[in-house]
């Protein structure tokens, strides 16, 4: 007989997450902060980049304020989602630059946010350059 998810969720109630945990972000990861025991502590700010049209077997490099955050070959748009990859790391509210390489089609891009919170950057290729959008809340992806 299956655990009846309820009485799982009140046996945790009193629980409290000690350390951090480490999500798995295709090849890279990020720490993710602990939640206390009422869930309400906030979470750091997190920059959540997603890649998602244009990319063709493409080597992607992405720099945070001048600073290589990941790296990664052969990244492909999986037309189904249009999505072809994602990272994500904790931040500090003020201004961030957030840069794009394709040193094989020799494509770069950057943009600049006032970091407020989460926020959510799609990068796509499109016509042979990086577009941009940002957004507050999580893109959809079926």
């Amino acid at each position: 007989m299956l655990a009846q998810p309820d009485r799982i969720l009140d046996g945790l109630s009193g629980f409290v997450a000690v350390g951090f945990l480490s999500l798995s972000l295709g090849c890279q990861t990020a720490p993710v902060n602990p939640v206390s025991q009422e869930g309400r502590e906030a979470m750091a700010p997190v920059l959540h980049i997603a890649l998602q049209d244009g990319f063709a077997d493409d080597t992607v490099v992405v720099g945070i304020n001048g600073e290589e955050v990941f790296r990664k070959d052969d990244v492909a748009t999986d037309p189904r989602i249009s999505v072809a990859d994602s990272y994500e790391m904790p931040m500090q509210d003020g201004p961030i630059k957030i840069e794009v390489d394709l040193p094989k089609k020799d494509i770069q891009g950057f943009l600049t946010i006032q970091f407020t919170g989460s926020a959510y950057v799609a990068v796509s290729i499109e016509e042979g350059s990086i577009r941009y959008k940002v957004s507050d809340r999580p893109y959809g992806y079926v």
